[in-house]
């Protein structure tokens, strides 16, 4: 193979795998900054629920964890709203507060949607905001 069929073959593999390659698709432990919202949800019994959700400004990569242990994570590459379930009265009042702003938060978990209660592409039931 002549240098220039290397160079351009090189070339046309990074041209194919570069994208894929340059979105880091972290996990567990995830910073993430988006906008905080409340939506408005119908669960199928016919109960409204009110969900806090951050939407991100561009889709980003999230390795989700399965319903169990046993399951290993897979990568979700287009997240657009983390669906985020406060742990404490200390963290709802927190986020009461950041309402239509941009907040940074660490995903200390994440996990796929699982029940009608979970209406994002994602949901983190354990986070810490690290930036209102």
């Amino acid at each position: 193979m002549t240098r220039a069929l290397r160079l351009a073959t090189a070339a046309l593999l990074i041209g194919w795998a570069g994208p894929a390659l340059a979105q880091s698709c972290p996990g567990k432990g995830a910073t993430l900054t988006g906008t905080l919202r409340v939506e408005r949800h119908q669960h199928p019994n016919g109960s409204t629920f009110q969900p806090w959700m951050l939407q991100l400004a561009s889709p980003t990569c999230l390795m989700i964890a399965g319903l169990d242990d046993k399951t290993s994570p897979e990568r979700i590459p287009n997240i657009r709203k983390v669906q985020l379930g406060p742990s404490s009265e200390q963290q709802t009042a927190q986020l009461k507060g950041l309402i239509g702003k941009s907040i940074t938060v660490r995903l200390d978990d994440v996990f796929e949607p699982h029940t009608a209660w979970h209406v994002g592409d994602a949901v983190s039931t354990e986070f810490t905001i690290v930036r209102p």
